[in-house]
C-alpha cells in the first residue's frame, strides 16, 4: 500500500495513454479514497477492465479486483472468486492480498470462511510490515480473539501499525499498560 499517490489527474491522463502501472495504481487510489480522492469502487472497476491481459497476471491488479468485489454487495460465488484472485496476490508476496484474504477467510459469514487459514494470512501480512493487518492481529492478541492471548506477540504488532502512523494502535497499547 502506497503512502502517497500520485496527482489524480496525472494518474488518470497516463492510464488513458496505456500505461498500465498508473492503471492499477489509480484503481487502488478509486478502491481507498486515497491522496485526497474520493472513494469510487465503481470507477475503479471501470479502470480495472481497462487493463491489459497480461496487467491482469500480476498480483497487485488481482488483489485490486478482488478488493472492488469485496466492496460491493457481492454473492457467495464472486466472493469465492475474490479468494481466490486474492490467493494468487497472496502467492505472489502482496501483503495487500494476504491482508484482505484474511478479512475473506476471517469473516464468520464468509462463504470460505476458515479462522486457522485467515490467522495465518493476516500474520503472514503483519510480518510483512502491513500496517491494518498488524493492527488487526494485535488486536487479537490482546483480546485473545482466535488466537491464545499474548499480550508480548500483540504489543509487537501493535507497535509495527504505530509506527507505521495508525493511532487506533496507540490507543490499544496505551490500554495494555
Amino acid at each position: 500500500r502506497q503512502r502517497t499517490y500520485p496527482d489524480h489527474a496525472q494518474l488518470v491522463k497516463r492510464a488513458e495513454a496505456g500505461d498500465q502501472r498508473a492503471l492499477v495504481v489509480l484503481a487502488w487510489q478509486l478502491l481507498l479514497g486515497a491522496g485526497q480522492t474520493p472513494k469510487d469502487v465503481a470507477e475503479a472497476g471501470k479502470w480495472l477492465d481497462k487493463a491489459r491481459s497480461e496487467t491482469m497476471q500480476s498480483g497487485l491488479w488481482q488483489t485490486a479486483k478482488a478488493v472492488q468485489i469485496l466492496n460491493q454487495d457481492a454473492m457467495p460465488d464472486d466472493l469465492r472468486a475474490a479468494a481466490q484472485k486474492l490467493n494468487e496476490g497472496a502467492k505472489q508476496g502482496h501483503a495487500e492480498a494476504r491482508y484482505w484474504l484474511a478479512r475473506l477467510y476471517l469473516a464468520e459469514q464468509s462463504p470460505v470462511h476458515d479462522a486457522r487459514q485467515g490467522i495465518k494470512q493476516l500474520t503472514e501480512a503483519a510480518d510483512q510490515r502491513h500496517a491494518h493487518a498488524a493492527l488487526l492481529l494485535g488486536q487479537k492478541y490482546a483480546n485473545g480473539d482466535g488466537v491464545p492471548r499474548n499480550l508480548n506477540q500483540a504489543r509487537r504488532y501493535l507497535f509495527t501499525a504505530s509506527g507505521a502512523g495508525l493511532a487506533e494502535a496507540n490507543e490499544v497499547l496505551n490500554q495494555l499498560k
